[in-house]
């Protein structure tokens, strides 16, 4: 499938900048409603950084094979080199903070890797806007050839919210079942009803004189559209970050930070 062209990638001070300047003024907003928000807060942030363990992120792997049973799931998880765990940034990263390490084989084409935490004290059955930043490391380069796409363009880094947990359903397609989300990301470098892309997962390395050392790479909904979802009943939402990979081939991403901002509307 043929990537969408996205706007060169910001560096991690400039995101973040813009980042602050957005969520200044979601915070005059947020003083203007607070007086009559009674039900939930108006404005809150999530930040985390993966110093001490996954603080509730919880791996999704999906839009791979389902196994029928649970000595073929583990066989087929084994073939697709999946691996979900937290770990420190490799080196060359300074310092060698806590991230969350993902790993898969795209052997079907289309593997996706997420991370999902649910997100609570918000105001019950309300509409929000959602910003996220995350920083992640990745040690593919621009411009290199792979099986699919490229190893770093044709991989894409996407971000989703949604007041029902997210989770993978078996779908059967032809004579194979498939892992299937139930919520809409979107297919590769498609946005969906409840997911965005943000980026791909290319550095700033060119292929031809690349290292292949793995660099930290800052993405978020900053320059283009929040998320948007409504809460549920308790005042609850699902979030959802990670990969969309074209490559049929080894993707390895460590997610170092993620941080929320969600804006009652």
């Amino acid at each position: 499938m043929e990537a969408l062209a996205h706007p060169a990638t910001r560096s991690s001070h400039s995101i973040r900048s813009s980042f602050l300047s957005r969520a200044i003024l979601l915070a005059c907003a947020a003083a203007l409603a607070a007086c009559s928000d009674s039900d939930g807060d108006a404005r809150r942030t999530y930040s985390y950084d993966f110093e001490a363990d996954q603080q509730g992120w919880q791996a999704l792997f999906a839009d791979y094979p389902a196994g029928s049973s649970a000595q073929e799931q583990a066989a087929i998880d084994e073939f697709y080199e999946l691996r979900a765990r937290r770990a420190s940034l490799p080196q060359p990263l300074t310092p060698a903070s806590g991230a969350i390490e993902l790993q898969g084989s795209n052997h079907s084409d289309d593997l996706k890797m997420l991370v999902k935490r649910k997100l609570a004290g918000l105001a019950p059955s309300a509409d929000y806007e959602l910003d996220v930043v995350a920083t992640i490391a990745t040690n593919a380069p621009r411009g290199c050839f792979g099986v699919g796409g490229s190893p770093g363009e044709g991989v894409w880094l996407k971000a989703g919210a949604t007041n029902r947990e997210p989770t993978r359903v078996a779908a059967q397609s032809g004579n194979q079942s498939y892992w299937r989300l139930n919520i809409d990301l979107g297919d590769q470098s498609e946005h969906g009803a409840e997911g965005r892309v943000l980026d791909d997962f290319t550095n700033a390395q060119e292929c031809d004189t690349a290292t292949f050392e793995y660099e930290r790479k800052t993405v978020s909904t900053i320059d283009g559209a929040p998320l948007e979802a409504r809460t549920d009943a308790s005042g609850s939402l699902w979030v959802v970050f990670g990969t969309d990979s074209g490559f049929e081939g080894l993707t390895r991403i460590y997610i170092d930070s993620i941080e929320i901002v969600a804006q009652r509307r």
